[in-house]
């Protein structure tokens, strides 16, 4: 999979919280003993995470992104292959993504794993059981 030097590209919400899909969804993560923790949709969502995550706030989502962004700078060579592009086209996705707001991708998730040395597990909506790995 290859991420776009386009931030935005292709993301939208997917689930409105008042829905019937959202309910499923948040019944189906309580029976994994999961729970949804808000945070602001400003486009930092998944630094946001991760920084409430590690850090037991939101609150440190630059720093989050800081790490993130330098390590995939020092470990270039690594992440290159995986944005659209050659090497000027990464270091260009790389500045882009420094941006405050700009949404992170697989790139960054694969970047935070390694920099924080943690599994990521992501749950997405799954029409028939509610949520899934």
């Amino acid at each position: 999979l290859q991420a776009s030097l386009n931030p935005n590209a292709s993301h939208t919400r997917q689930l409105a919280v008042t829905s019937d899909r959202y309910s499923h969804y948040r019944e189906a993560l309580a029976r994994q003993q999961l729970a949804i923790v808000p945070v602001e949709g400003d486009g930092n969502c998944l630094f946001r995470s991760v920084s409430h995550q590690v850090y037991g706030t939101d609150a440190y989502h630059s720093l989050v992104r800081e790490k993130v962004m330098a390590y995939m700078e020092v470990e270039r060579q690594y992440f290159e292959p995986y944005v659209e592009g050659d090497m000027a086209d990464f270091l260009r996705y790389l500045e882009v993504k420094r941006r405050d707001g700009v949404w992170g991708d697989d790139p960054e998730v694969q970047a935070i794993c390694e920099l924080y040395d943690r599994p990521a597990v992501i749950w997405v909506y799954d029409a028939a059981q509610g949520a899934k790995k």
